[in-house]
C-alpha cells in the first residue's frame, strides 16, 4: 500500500488496537511487519512533505544558533534580571524537544496523551537486556509483543 493510499484509507488502522495470535512467531512477525511498513511509509512521507521539510529547516536553523542563545543567556545571568524583565526568547520552544529521528506521530501508535513520557520510555529501554533491536524500535512506535518467550523486563515494560 502506498502512502497516498494509506492517507485515503486512514480509517483502516484505528488506534488503539490489540492484535492477538496463538502463535508466538506470528505475533513477532506481525509486529515486525507493522514496524517495517510504518518506517517505510514515514520515509516516503518525509521525503515528499513540504511541511516536514520546513520544520526540519527551522529546527536546523535553531540548532545552529545554539551558541548565540547561550551567549545571550549568559549576559542575562550576569545582569541578574528579575523574572519580569526576562526576554521571552528564553522560554523553551518546540525545537528544544524536537528530535528528527523520533517517529512522526502520523506513523506511530503512541498516544499524544500517553501517561508514559518519551523520556520515561527511553530510560526504561536503556534498562532492557537481551531484547531484539526490532522490538526496541517497535516500542518507540507504540508497537509491542507480549508472550512468554519475551524476556521478563520487556514484558514488564509492555505491561506498564
Amino acid at each position: 500500500m502506498s502512502f497516498s493510499e494509506l492517507q485515503a484509507n486512514s480509517n483502516l488502522f484505528p488506534q488503539p488496537a490489540i492484535l492477538f495470535d496463538f502463535n508466538r512467531s506470528n505475533c513477532e512477525i506481525l509486529a515486525q511487519y507493522l514496524l517495517e511498513n510504518l518506517e517505510r511509509l514515514e520515509g516516503e512521507w518525509r521525503s515528499e512533505n513540504p511541511h516536514w521539510k520546513q520544520k526540519l529547516k527551522e529546527w536546523e536553523r535553531w540548532r545552529n544558533q545554539a551558541k548565540a542563545r547561550e551567549r545571550v543567556s549568559e549576559k542575562l545571568e550576569k545582569r541578574k534580571k528579575t523574572d519580569l524583565d526576562l526576554d521571552h526568547s528564553s522560554e523553551p520552544s518546540w525545537q528544544s524537544s524536537f528530535n528528527p529521528d523520533d517517529p512522526s506521530p502520523e506513523f506511530s501508535f503512541v498516544g499524544r496523551r500517553s501517561p508514559y513520557s518519551r523520556s520515561d520510555l527511553e530510560k526504561s529501554i536503556k534498562d532492557l537486556r537481551r531484547t531484539p533491536q526490532w522490538a526496541v524500535h517497535a516500542l518507540r512506535r507504540g508497537i509491542a509483543v507480549h508472550h512468554s518467550g519475551m524476556n521478563k523486563s520487556y514484558r514488564s515494560l509492555v505491561e506498564r
